[in-house]
């Protein structure tokens, strides 16, 4: 029976849903056919405060080697779970199954990613009466503390990215952790994922890098957005008369039609820079990256 020897760990809102399919088109990539299962954050049923198990069902070993049936022939075996990246038991039950295990993990400028997860709930119809600003007021004033799974409305622990790869530095090698900058990503997506393919060991391929996957906004009409965006008959009877591909090609253009994308305030980005100016210095000395940009209000 097979077995993932990477795994894709997050964070949320960098083009992990993207990367994903890219990195599936390779012929000798096998991927789990489920996106974020999770299983190493729920390992053994024991599940984080802030997880619901009806998101998570992949609790047990033998559900989740059921994902990598017929995987035995490829080279590199793989999942991606994006909150894999803000946990440590997800970070030490991968070192314990699996310690050779090599892991790509995408950073975005933490500001933007944050305020790019909040529009997501707020699609979602979670947050709805409450802006960025009022969420980001509670969290400067009681952050979050702990070595548990930060939650949602933890915008500033969330974007402390070089402490939580530290953690998983203290178990896994360097050369086991690929790091990867969003930003590059949208510039040249095909050089990023010919460097993925490289820290994988496997040839190099042009892959489709035309389809930007799982967008972020604030609908513009509310009906509509319920009518195309949220589980209805409609929906259903679509889905079993269109192909997969091309239902795909139809929800991202719903989305980029339907969502505006609104400003971030500059005073709310400038006080997420200051929280985590420390943070980004040291992912700077980590990386070798100049993240000076992530500084500019």
């Amino acid at each position: 029976m097979a077995f993932p020897n990477f795994f894709l760990i997050g964070p949320p809102k960098t083009a992990t849903t993207s990367l994903f399919q890219y990195l599936g088109q390779h012929p000798d990539i096998f991927l789990s056919p489920v996106k974020e299962p999770g299983y190493f954050l729920v390992k053994d049923g024991e599940y984080p405060e802030v997880l619901r198990p009806d998101l998570y069902a992949c609790d047990s070993l033998g559900v989740y080697q059921d994902l990598f049936s017929g995987a035995e022939s490829s080279k590199a075996v793989g999942e991606a779970s994006t909150l894999y990246f803000y946990s440590q038991r997800a970070a030490r039950n991968l070192y314990t199954d699996i310690p050779t295990a090599r892991l790509i993990t995408v950073l975005r400028n933490p500001v933007d990613r944050a305020f790019s997860e909040f529009l997501m709930w707020k699609q979602a119809g979670r947050m709805q009466d409450r802006t960025f600003e009022e969420v980001l007021d509670v969290d400067l004033l009681q952050p979050w503390k702990g070595n548990s799974l930060p939650p949602v409305r933890a915008f500033v622990q969330r974007g402390k990215y070089f402490q939580y790869l530290n953690m998983y530095l203290e178990l896994f090698p360097r050369a086991q952790l690929k790091v990867l900058f969003f930003e590059d990503l949208k510039v040249d997506p095909q050089a990023v994922v010919a460097e993925i393919f490289d820290f994988l060991e496997i040839s190099p391929i042009n892959v489709d890098t035309s389809l930007a996957l799982n967008r972020s906004g604030i609908p513009r009409s509310g009906w509509l957005s319920r009518l195309l965006l949220k589980p209805n008959w409609l929906k259903d009877m679509v889905r079993q008369a269109v192909p997969r591909p091309m239902r795909r090609q139809i929800r991202i253009a719903a989305k980029k039609r339907l969502l505006a994308k609104p400003e971030l305030s500059h005073e709310a980005r400038h006080r997420m820079i200051t929280a985590l100016r420390e943070d980004i210095h040291a992912l700077e000395r980590l990386t070798g990256r100049d993240l000076s940009g992530w500084l500019s209000v």
